[in-house]
């Protein structure tokens, strides 16, 4: 079980029941709320700014698949640039090894999740959050 912000739990359960019937998508975890979990620059010991996971506004899908990385700025991740990035958290991103559990651009877990959110594999920067769904990526 995971929690989520009242405001998006049947955005959240539709989702997920449509995934329910797509034999090509295995869901293994999701985490959803987490209280006290915090993001952004290192100040005097601690980061700076709460996640978006301690409002209830993020889920992670799968992070045993879908790693976070860093130093991967490019402009859109795919099996051949993810090998320049610094796995950081998480399980090796490998759609083809993994097309199951693997979320892509093109797959049907973005696209159920991205109807109300946005995907951290698709960020600005040099991070990319191949697990994470929030209202803003990050």
């Amino acid at each position: 079980a995971f929690r989520v912000c009242h405001a998006y739990v049947d955005q959240v359960m539709a989702a997920l029941r449509a995934l329910a019937a797509e034999p090509d998508v295995r869901i293994i975890s999701i985490t959803g709320y987490r209280p006290g979990r915090t993001r952004g620059p290192v100040v005097g010991g601690m980061r700076t700014w709460f996640s978006n996971h301690s409002y209830g506004t993020a889920i992670d899908i799968n992070a045993s698949f879908n790693g976070l990385y860093d130093r991967c700025d490019v402009l859109r991740v795919s099996p051949s640039t993810i090998r320049r990035c610094h796995l950081r958290l998480g399980g090796r991103w490998d759609p083809k090894v993994n097309p199951r559990e693997t979320i892509t651009d093109e797959g049907a877990i973005h696209r159920e999740f991205t109807k109300f959110w946005r995907w951290g594999g698709a960020i600005r920067g040099a991070t990319k959050d191949m697990m994470q769904f929030s209202i803003t990526g990050y």
